[in-house]
């Protein structure tokens, strides 16, 4: 079936009316998935169909590559990569790698689904952080892809928020066509690094038809200043390795093994007054096998094992020597996920027909001697399945249909109860294109989001000196979302000048979900306790905005978000809600593109919802480039200049005062 999507167009006069129409009224701001905040020219692949392997969910994905995250963000850890893409925020605790991500104003217990390489990361404990949380090593990053609610095909099972979809470096990444070697090695120092971060990759074909790939990073990460002066420990050193082999044959046959693991050492608690020692492992074996031969059907079949692991030393928080027992969780995570297409005719119509199955097994084991009454993460196992069966349905040439259905089970066990159900989640997406410059889009997606282990059996009491009782609630019913969404995506060439190119995204979205998970109070005066049950309803609103352009010299961006949560019983705010964000970029390139030098400005609103808080902050980074011979890239990025002190939503110390980070690559 041929991509429904336009490409990009000169511009006529009506056209750029139109477009400034659109892009200045917020009635579709949401779906621009342009993925950074609108950086450099092809840092953000556009997705609205099949480019880059999106879903075609009604141009729902963002795509942030190679030259943003090595270049405009100057290797920045992920989160401040994902805080510029709208309806995305992260939350993290300076000190513990662990980053838990928000999708439109939901994350946790696998509302948002991350997977690296095709494995998911499912690793969660209950404790006063995020509860559903990753950890990956940025400088092995290529792409990371970020699917905004349920519709499509590379919407994850559950994932009633979204998908974070992160590919490390392959081997076609490193070598250039016509050799049969090559690599990259690369080193950062700066204010926020107790030690130079040292990393090397290095790829070779094996004959013609295979190639391998080895990657290596060490980095020692510092204690930091807020722009008021508050010393914030975050100290932590992380080791990380990959490699990865492939075969591939003539008839469009692949097959890719890939294993990495990171190890990080870090203190948490020193700053609630219960320090620990963390020692951190988590590892991802793949096995990928791809079937793309141009015959009438074709897929891809993901085999993989996560299995991470937490142990914790409690420390004297006088002293910081260990005193007593130590505690460890572990989550090992088995799945598959495949995928079949078939492209055929009927009647009149073209029809692009998907079957995609993604199953996975949980198997969570907490040793904590230290708990009284039980451990608020319990141990135990979750099984989920879910087939999603697409239908991709050209009405005309300009007017497409993306019809779904996904079928979900799952169970779980424990030694406190057991648990399981099961749903049907229907999906409609309608796209239209108009002029050969502009697509519009509309979706009505439902979707089912099992309850974890964590919410489901937890069974212990929370340690003093706020000691309560939580029981666990088998009766749980899964969350089911209801969302809708109306967008545009518009696309230009030589708009103002010849060679110069404009893309925006714009919707609007409601996300309706009954039956939320919450923490909720139960029993009575004499014998109170605490419970995850269902609430009624929640709502989630959102407006989101992107536009990028490039004329080759000059660069510029811009991407911003409106978002607000309401309970429906209580007509009062949800909690966990990200404030309102606005993202300017804007650079030039020098005529030989030898330099390149921009800055980024960030607006966030301030956001008070009855149970966080956070003031509004604005901050301004600068970023240059500049290739040195024909294989250096030297890179600085200043953040922060202007030494702002200001805490992000969701976190609960102080973001770095001004910092600056200088990097040199070469390429060999």
């Amino acid at each position: 079936m041929r991509p429904f999507s336009p490409p990009l167009r000169p511009c006529p006069r009506l056209g750029c009316a139109a477009l400034v129409l659109v892009c200045g009224t917020p009635i579709a701001a949401q779906d621009m998935e342009a993925a950074d905040g609108g950086m450099t020219l092809d840092p953000i692949v556009v997705t609205s169909s099949t480019v880059g392997g999106a879903a075609t969910g009604g141009g729902n994905a963002s795509i942030v590559e190679r030259d943003a995250l090595l270049g405009t963000f100057q290797g920045a850890d992920l989160p401040a990569v994902l805080n510029t893409i709208p309806g995305v925020t992260t939350e993290t605790t300076p000190g513990d790698p662990a980053i838990a991500v928000n999708i439109r104003g939901l994350q946790g217990n696998g509302r948002v689904v991350v997977t690296i390489d095709g494995a998911r990361q499912n690793f969660a404990r209950s404790d006063h952080g995020p509860n559903g949380t990753f950890v990956t090593d940025p400088e092995m990053l290529r792409s990371i892809e970020v699917v905004r609610g349920p519709a499509g095909t590379d919407a994850a099972t559950g994932a009633i928020g979204g998908t974070l979809a992160l590919r490390t470096v392959e081997a076609g990444d490193l070598i250039a066509p016509g050799e049969t070697q090559g690599g990259e090695a690369r080193l950062r120092y700066g204010t926020l690094t107790e030690s130079p971060t040292a990393h090397l990759e290095y790829a070779r074909r094996i004959g013609a038809a295979s190639d391998f790939l080895v990657a290596f990073t060490r980095a020692d990460v510092s204690d930091y200043r807020a722009g008021d002066g508050t010393e914030v420990n975050a100290a932590e050193t992380n080791l990380s390795g990959l490699g990865k082999f492939s075969f591939a044959t003539d008839d469009g046959q692949a097959l890719t093994f890939s294993y990495s693991q990171l190890q990080s050492s870090f203190r948490t608690g020193e700053f609630s007054g219960t320090p620990r020692d963390n020692d951190l492992v988590t590892g991802n074996a793949v096995l990928n096998y791809v079937h793309d031969g141009g015959g009438p059907v074709t897929g891809d079949l993901t085999l993989f094992r996560t299995v991470t692991t937490v142990d914790q030393q409690l420390l004297d928080d006088f002293d910081f020597r260990p005193i007593g027992p130590s505690r460890s969780y572990e989550t090992v995570t088995n799945g598959l996920r495949g995928s079949a297409e078939t492209d055929f005719a009927l009647g009149a119509t073209d029809h692009a027909l998907t079957f995609v199955l993604d199953a996975f097994g949980d198997d969570v084991t907490v040793d904590d001697p230290t708990a009284l009454g039980g451990s608020l993460s319990p141990s135990g196992r979750r099984w989920v399945g879910s087939l999603l069966a697409q239908d991709a349905i050209d009405l005309t040439e300009t007017f497409q249909a993306i019809i779904g259905l996904r079928a979900d089970d799952y169970r779980l066990e424990s030694d406190d109860g057991d648990a399981s159900g099961a749903q049907l989640s229907p999906s409609l997406t309608l796209r239209k294109q108009v002029g050969g410059v502009a697509t519009l889009h509309a979706t009505l997606a439902k979707a089912f989001r099992p309850p974890t282990l964590s919410e489901t059996l937890v069974n212990g009491m929370h340690p003093e000196p706020a000691d309560f009782y939580i029981r666990p609630n088998p009766q749980l019913k899964p969350e089911s979302a209801l969302t809708s969404e109306i967008g545009a995506t518009l696309a230009f060439a030589d708009l103002f000048r010849p060679g110069d190119a404009l893309t925006a995204r714009a919707a609007i979205y409601r996300n309706d979900v009954k039956d939320y998970i919450g923490l909720v109070e139960r029993g009575t005066l004499f014998d109170p306790y605490m419970q995850y049950d269902n609430m009624e309803e929640v709502r989630i609103e959102g407006v989101e905005l992107e536009i990028t352009y490039d004329a080759e010299r000059l660069f510029g961006g811009l991407s911003g978000q409106l978002i607000q949560g309401t309970d429906l019983t209580t007509d009062a705010p949800v909690s966990g809600i990200a404030p309102n964000r606005l993202v300017l970029t804007g650079g030039f390139r020098d005529a030989a593109k030898v330099l390149e030098a921009g800055a980024r400005l960030t607006l966030v609103g301030e956001r008070e919802d009855g149970t966080l808080t956070s003031d509004a902050w604005q901050t301004l980074d600068l970023f240059l480039t500049r290739q040195i011979g024909a294989r250096g890239v030297f890179g600085l990025a200043l953040n922060n200049i202007t030494n702002q002190t200001y805490t992000q939503y969701l976190n609960t110390q102080p973001s770095p005062g001004f910092n600056a980070l200088a990097s040199f690559s070469i390429v060999f």
